[in-house]
């Protein structure tokens, strides 16, 4: 079973550049690193995906035409927050911000159901507690 955990994505992804950067300039590739998200995960198991898609894309170039070698990733995740308890739902929202979600919150069932008539979520977290929710 692989364990995962944050790691220093950055250093991670770096590591792996440097070790084509010879054949990346050799090839004349053109890199665009774009921002990646915050992820969790094995960190000797994300450096060989990075490996394998740098890699991928060196074998696979068509020498026709200019190589470019460009590496983005989202990670845009829309939760909906219903709670009254202000503290706890101001908690949640921090957190899940802080892992690069977008949250919504909001106080009560009437005000949920508002929401979720004008947008879509990924994910509702809700206090079955709260008023018109029962």
């Amino acid at each position: 079973m692989i364990t995962g955990s944050r790691f220093a994505r950055d250093a991670v992804f770096n590591q792996v550049v440097e070790t084509f950067e010879y054949k990346i300039k050799e090839a004349g590739i053109m890199l665009h690193v774009y921002e990646l998200p915050s992820c969790s995960g094995d960190e000797a198991q994300i450096g060989k995906v990075f490996s394998n898609l740098i890699d991928n894309a060196l074998k696979y170039l068509d020498t026709q035409h200019k190589g470019v070698i460009r590496i983005s990733g989202t990670r845009h995740l829309v939760y909906c927050v219903v709670d009254d308890e202000i503290e706890l739902s101001r908690l949640l929202n921090i957190n899940l911000s802080r892992e690069g979600y977008s949250v919504d919150s909001v106080e009560s069932g009437a005000e949920a159901i508002r929401l979720l008539k004008k947008k879509s979520y990924d994910l509702v977290i809700c206090d079955l507690g709260v008023n018109y929710i029962q």
